[in-house]
């Protein structure tokens, strides 16, 4: 990637950052008293905050640390990247083809991880195991 200008403590800033900030700033320049920054900037800052870190993108955006930490931590497992089913269902109503047997891994970006064996003649709803499974884990 491509740096860019030199922060006020050394740090080389990338270009996306930076006119990122402007934006912000052209915006609380702008801004009614009360308002709330538009939720595009908040995402913005999100994706910088995944690959600059928290702190440097609150310092850096001049953001708030705890709101920008809050809504990264409830953007977590909102923004999966990836995620695939085989063909579970088919065993859920096809007891005969035998026992189902698979395993599913789940991590969030901060690395907590649920793993899940399974072998039985039917299968779970996965989508209700796991909603459970994170909650019970909160």
């Amino acid at each position: 990637m491509r740096k860019g200008k030199i922060d006020k403590i050394g740090e080389e800033v990338e270009p996306a950052v930076i006119r990122l900030r402007q934006r912000i700033e052209r915006w609380r320049v702008k801004r009614k008293i009360g308002k709330r920054m538009p939720e595009r900037l908040w995402l913005a800052a999100l994706e910088v905050a995944r690959w600059q870190g928290l702190a440097p993108t609150a310092r850096l955006l001049k953001l708030d640390y705890y709101t920008l930490k809050r809504r990264l931590e409830g953007d977590t497992l909102a923004k999966s990247a990836f995620i695939e089913l085989g063909p579970v269902g088919n065993l859920a109503t096809n007891p005969a083809a035998g026992p189902a047997e698979w395993s599913i891994e789940v991590e969030e970006r901060r690395g907590r991880k649920i793993r899940v064996q399974y072998k039985g003649p039917l299968a779970p709803d996965l989508g209700l195991l796991g909603s459970s499974l994170w909650r019970a884990g909160k």
